[in-house]
């Protein structure tokens, strides 16, 4: 079972698409999420199949809302005799933001006021 989540962020990376086999193709981009410390985060999110080309007319420096999904697995590495688990975040719909919207800094923080 996967659950849904959106996040934004600017898109910082944007991989190639890579046929994995004849019948599945994935893309990896990255989005680097600012926060108010003065870090950006990054994180790293995928696209398979047809949702690969969702992020054709994005361009790097670009703010997006991407919605995605979190699936998990599990798979037996038989040249260790060890159990490995792996996450995905694999996204399903990308949206480039205005620039006003993303730019936005509604958290208060450095306001001088008192209250």
């Amino acid at each position: 079972m996967s659950k849904s989540f959106e996040i934004t962020g600017i898109l910082h990376v944007k991989g190639e698409e890579i046929h994995i086999t004849e019948k599945f193709k994935k893309r990896t981009f990255v989005l680097s999420i600012p926060d108010h410390s003065g870090r950006e985060p990054v994180i790293v999110l995928s696209l398979i199949q047809d949702q690969c080309s969702l992020i054709e007319d994005i361009e790097i420096g670009d703010s997006v809302s991407v919605n995605f999904n979190i699936n998990g697995r599990e798979w037996f590495n038989k040249k260790t005799d060890e159990m490995q688990y792996f996450n995905d975040m694999v996204a399903y719909r990308i949206s480039k933001l205005d620039d006003k919207v993303s730019t936005m800094d509604v958290s208060g923080e450095g306001d001088d006021l008192p209250f």
